[in-house]
């Protein structure tokens, strides 16, 4: 499935609808929003991260995990270790799906034992793999500009 979460504002096979979207000039405004996201979630949600390389996904990271207190300086691209574990007022587990290729490969990561742990998953890529989205939280898409990044901030129903 390849969603288009550029032209839409309703994504109803994710049960998502656009709750806010906004311009980002630099990389600590989009570190900003990133931390107002993380203070709106609650334990057990998914956060998606959507985004071409390069467009600010581990840069956004890096503010929503000073919403748990933990230094942004501990988040890196989970790309090679596919998982990065934060831990802090929450856990967070921040997931990146970029190298797999099928539901069998998330079973091999133990991708479903993260929504039993408590804590909050980040997961980027989360296109990817669209059975991986458990229709409950955010998506967050990051479109680099020329000048800034464009975030759209979908949300279900439920969250």
């Amino acid at each position: 499935m390849n969603t288009d979460f550029w032209s839409q504002d309703e994504i109803p096979e994710w049960g998502l609808f656009l709750y806010k979207t906004h311009f980002l000039e630099d990389d600590a405004a989009t570190r900003t929003l990133g931390e107002e996201v993380g203070n709106s979630v609650k334990d057990g949600e998914i956060v998606g991260l959507v985004g071409e390389l390069g467009a600010g996904k581990t840069t956004f990271m890096q503010g929503f995990v000073r919403a748990f207190s933990i230094p942004s300086e501990e988040v890196g691209s989970p790309t090679y270790s596919l998982v990065n574990e934060y831990r802090g007022s929450k856990t967070v587990y921040h997931l990146d799906l970029y190298r797999l290729e099928n539901l069998e490969d998330l079973e091999s990561v133990g991708y479903w034992d993260y929504f039993d742990l408590g804590g909050v998953i980040c997961v980027e890529w989360i296109n990817k793999l669209p059975r991986s989205w458990q229709k409950k939280g955010h998506l967050i898409a990051i479109l680099h500009k020329e000048k800034g990044r464009e975030l759209r901030w979908f949300r279900t129903a439920l969250s």
